[in-house]
């Protein structure tokens, strides 16, 4: 039963760092027994600075926000009186490096700590590009003790199943887009190519190999890059791919760029790439990407059939943040 308590989850930077954020968020919410509301009311994927969020979902069910705002118990501190802002309108007003959302040690004075439970104050604000499993795993006691013995990945799969429904036009979307375009075998690419260049070398392998097996599979591909549209469909006979806006600058992630007219379809655009790649038979994606890793979450197909394609290096990279998160 939740209490008068509340957890607020701001939203920034790309969708899959906030959807990630959101099923850290509402894991949270349940060990601690608060109520969530999800805040995108930014620039990030909304035309009118409006919380985008239920434009999407419609579960989790928005709770009655009117107790947030005129709350006085609030944490972390420097979020009083400033509730209607942004993450990233807050850290200009009192930060001076542009980089210093990259910094934990400068993040935890705009996040709640997902180390403790028992944080007294009646709202939390809480930010993360990440869902922060590793800081939750230690809260799995008394009617969590099941988690123990399932898999971050299994435990974000159920959430994802589970709580988050999406709203029924963009759920349609998705479904005439199937209905229209995949086969019997579908062969689900993600490559991101704009700002993160993450390498595609091994996907035209793969792609080749399960082709062998499967000679009339569809290749959807999900891309923010044109060049890499043509290369696919100039190899490939059958390559299904959603029409959507693109950046004039390919170096600038497409959630960043103002030149986008409608920053909410924006927001619909990438939902239904995510969600197709997780109806592939077959799925191959990069783990830098969150957007990636949030269409593996998504995806139904057998383990064997989904290929992460982050080379050594980059796992060494991620396994220092790691490590060094667990110091801060």
């Amino acid at each position: 039963m939740a209490t008068g308590k509340f957890l607020v989850c701001k939203g920034k930077a790309g969708l899959g760092n906030r959807l990630l954020s959101v099923l850290g968020s509402i894991l949270y919410a349940e060990l601690t027994q608060r109520q969530l509301y999800i805040d995108w009311s930014d620039q990030g994927y909304s035309k009118d600075r409006g919380n985008s969020f239920p434009h999407f979902f419609q579960w989790p069910e928005l709770v009655d926000p009117a107790p947030i705002w005129t709350s006085n118990s609030i944490a972390p501190e420097i979020w009083k009186g400033h509730l209607n802002e942004s993450v990233d309108e807050l850290m200009a007003r009192h930060e001076t490096n542009e980089n210093a959302d990259m910094q934990a040690g400068v993040n935890s004075r705009y996040t709640a700590d997902f180390l403790r439970i028992d944080q007294p104050e009646d709202v939390l604000i809480r930010w993360s590009y990440t869902d922060e499993m590793y800081f939750l795993r230690r809260h799995f006691k008394g009617n969590f003790s099941q988690l123990k013995a399932l898999e971050d990945e299994q435990i974000l799969k159920n959430l994802v199943r589970d709580r988050l429904k999406l709203v029924p036009a963009i759920r349609k979307r998705i479904d005439e887009f199937r209905d229209a375009n995949f086969s019997d075998v579908n062969i689900g690419l993600h490559i991101r190519y704009t700002d993160r260049k993450n390498s595609f070398d091994q996907y035209p392998i793969l792609v080749d190999k399960i082709m062998r097996k499967h000679p009339n599979a569809t290749v959807f591909l999900a891309t923010d890059n044109k060049n890499v549209e043509k290369t696919f469909r100039d190899r490939y006979a059958r390559v299904a791919v959603t029409e959507k806006w693109s950046a004039p600058d390919p170096g600038t992630p497409l959630h960043r760029t103002r030149a986008c007219p409608d920053k909410f379809e924006l927001g619909v655009e990438a939902l239904v790439d995510m969600y197709l790649l997780g109806h592939c038979e077959y799925l191959v994606y990069n783990k830098t990407s969150t957007f990636g890793v949030f269409a593996s979450l998504l995806s139904q197909a057998p383990k064997e059939n989904v290929f992460e394609t982050s080379p050594l290096k980059e796992e060494a990279k991620n396994l220092v943040r790691w490590l060094k998160r667990q110091f801060v």
